[in-house]
């Protein structure tokens, strides 16, 4: 299972969903992806901390 979340990786949704899979046993192969630890910044700024299709479909060709 590959988690995305469009957020930043600490504090993120993501560590939750992690987390709660984890406590209930789940024991499949598991991957997280996600924006860069930034505040997001407005305009074409957010490009340079924010995930992109490239890094998603990189960290799902890692699972298999």
């Amino acid at each position: 299972m590959l988690v995305v979340a469009e957020i930043r990786r600490t504090g993120g949704v993501s560590e939750g969903v992690i987390a709660t899979l984890i406590d209930a046993g789940f024991d499949g192969q598991l991957g997280r992806v996600t924006s860069k630890d930034f505040f997001i910044p407005l305009g074409n700024a957010a490009n340079l901390v924010l995930l992109s299709e490239d890094e998603i479909e990189a960290a799902a060709l890692a699972l298999v």
